[in-house]
């Protein structure tokens, strides 16, 4: 999936957060969900399971003070070596340059999202709940990777967005995109492979992800710049 097509669904979530937009409450949060929950994959260069479980203290959104940052900690991974579970934290520092205004935005985007659900479902605001669940009648435990994938159609039919023919997106179509992005716009190798949980030997990204013929665009920019 393409930075170009990655790129309107942050738009999307803004628009939709814009207090003119007359939504609110858990109209709102189902507007929200399905598009930061994309965004948040792509950035991340998630697998599909670790973008949809995540834990309510998984994400951390520092606006203010002099560590801004934004920070995501996968407790999902595959094991290593030694047959131990990888825990993954990656902490973007949020400056005030171009390279990182979308990591900022999407920041914003996420505190709002983290402030809705303490007001609309608080019982589901707190340590080891589903970040995306806004229902108590969801179940996250059974949800797949098909979760992922249905947010994400869901995302392309609010932005007007769909795959070329003979070609589908799925939730791991962001994995693929995001390091193809980043590769495009020239971020090293031990950087991207940081980012999206690999280990720094690993030759995955380049036999199974990147695509070698895409271009670097604005739009990867805009995501991956901040690496550079």
């Amino acid at each position: 999936l393409p930075a170009t097509v990655a790129l309107p669904f942050l738009e999307c979530a803004e628009a939709a957060a814009d207090t003119d937009s007359g939504i609110g409450g858990l109209e709102a949060l189902e507007t929200l969900r399905p598009l930061l929950a994309t965004v948040t994959s792509f950035q991340w260069l998630d697998r599909p399971r670790t973008g949809h479980s995540a834990r309510w203290q998984d994400f951390g959104v520092q606006l203010s003070g002099s560590a801004q940052q934004l920070v995501f900690f996968e407790l999902e991974n595959k094991t290593n070596a030694g047959g131990i579970l990888d825990a993954r934290s990656v902490a973007i520092p949020l400056g005030a340059t171009a390279n990182d205004m979308v990591q900022r935005r999407l920041a914003r985007l996420l505190r709002l999202f983290m402030d809705l659900k303490k007001i609309v479902c608080p019982g589901l605001a707190c340590e080891d709940a589903a970040f995306w669940a806004i229902s108590a009648d969801e179940r996250p435990a059974t949800w797949s990777s098909t979760t992922q994938t249905a947010w994400l159609q869901a995302s392309l039919d609010m932005v007007g967005e769909a795959p070329p023919d003979n070609f589908t997106w799925t939730a791991y179509s962001l994995r693929h995109g995001g390091t193809t992005a980043a590769a495009a716009a020239g971020v090293p190798k031990h950087k991207y492979l940081h980012l999206g949980g690999w280990s720094r030997t690993s030759t995955t990204p380049e036999e199974h992800y990147i695509d070698p013929l895409a271009s670097n665009s604005p739009a990867g920019m805009a995501f991956f710049g901040f690496l550079l």
